[in-house]
């Protein structure tokens, strides 16, 4: 069973991103997974525009802009990093990573029972063991709708003096969610409301747009972590 907050922590945008305007592919991308031989994924890509990314995640296709400069892992779910020298080097990440990976659901909760929001549902049952969330401390899970998607939330304080944010969307029609893992040291939250907002508007799950610009929640949220790291 896939854990909810990874081992190592893996992340994200520079602060400069911006949503692109390069028209999302119709069809997917041919992106295969690969064997992960412990050498660095997609190092030598081009440096000057981002690129759109569609992968399989346990039958689930995401699509999400990988923003210029990045590099992403699709050797299990899909993870976009920012600087791929801590991961080259085993040194504390120093960026922000953005990981999305589709959990099996049978070992956390019953997804044969009615639920009004599977999201909620699994991160609920997740904050309640404590072998899916290691030694972090998790705040309590928080529901929401985005666009017309139940999704929910929690926050978490990570070894190394790294915060994270977990957000779990209901896959439309599927008894599945697909859960976005964002980890950043203390120092750079200060720029993750800049770059949530243009990963996430445009985010897809079986090529369905989630419709909606970042939730009001998760903006208040955002907003209270980058005053609170000062």
């Amino acid at each position: 069973m896939q854990k909810f907050l990874s081992a190592v922590m893996l992340a994200f945008l520079l602060a400069s991103c911006a949503p692109s305007t390069v028209e999302i592919p119709n069809t997917a991308n041919p992106i295969q997974n690969v064997e992960n031989s412990g050498t660095t994924l997609n190092v030598n890509r081009p440096l000057d525009a981002p690129e759109w990314i569609e992968t399989d995640i346990n039958g689930v296709d995401v699509g999400v802009w990988l923003p210029a400069g990045w590099h992403y892992d699709d050797t299990s779910g899909l993870t976009l990093i920012e600087r791929m020298s801590s991961v080259e080097t085993g040194a504390p990440a120093n960026g922000i990573i953005f990981y999305f990976f589709v959990p099996e659901l049978d070992g956390i909760l019953d997804v044969s029972s009615e639920h009004d929001n599977l999201a909620y549902a699994a991160l609920h049952e997740v904050s309640r063991t404590p072998a899916l969330t290691g030694s972090a401390e998790i705040t309590r899970p928080v529901k929401l709708t985005w666009g017309e998607v139940h999704a929910a939330y929690y926050t978490y304080t990570a070894p190394g003096d790294a915060r994270g944010w977990v957000i779990a969307f209901a896959v439309p029609d599927h008894d599945q969610i697909l859960v976005a893992n964002i980890t950043a040291p203390h120092g750079e939250i200060s720029r993750l409301r800049n770059l949530v907002s243009p990963i996430f508007s445009d985010l897809r799950i079986n090529r369905e747009r989630l419709g909606a610009p970042l939730s009001a929640e998760i903006e208040a949220l955002l907003d209270a972590e980058a005053r609170e790291a000062g």
